[in-house]
């Protein structure tokens, strides 16, 4: 039997996601190997090692009329991630500055970076 996606409305919660028919998804490889051999990118059917398998996931909205629009952008409890966030590397933790996340805090010094991206091309 095939994967289906599925979606259902229910009081104004979008669920979406794929019903995995098997337990096992082929290329997923649980428990049975502890580390990488160094073979997996030459081998295109190995998707991942200990990674979670696929699952449902689900927006709120905040009525029904809002939930039929489905895309999360719809819903006054969504707010986008992306956009330009300051940056700072440390090369190790105890260098990390402790008090970062208060809003007094100055950051006008730290880069700025596009999110999402790959912070080390940045």
């Amino acid at each position: 039997m095939k994967n289906k996606i599925f979606s259902i409305l229910f009081s104004g919660v979008l669920f979406m996601g794929v019903n995995a028919s098997a337990q096992h998804l082929d290329g997923y490889m649980y428990g049975d190997v502890s580390a990488p051999t160094g073979s997996e990118w030459q081998s295109p059917e190995k998707l991942s090692l200990n990674k979670e398998l696929p699952h449902a996931w689900f927006f709120s909205f905040q009525n029904t009329e809002a939930a039929k629009k489905v895309l999360p952008e719809n819903s006054d409890f969504f707010s986008s991630l992306d956009g330009n966030w300051k940056f700072h590397y440390v090369g190790n933790p105890k260098s990390r500055p402790l008090d970062f996340f208060k809003p007094e805090f100055d950051v006008s010094k730290w880069d700025e970076i596009p999110v999402p991206a790959n912070w080390q091309m940045h």
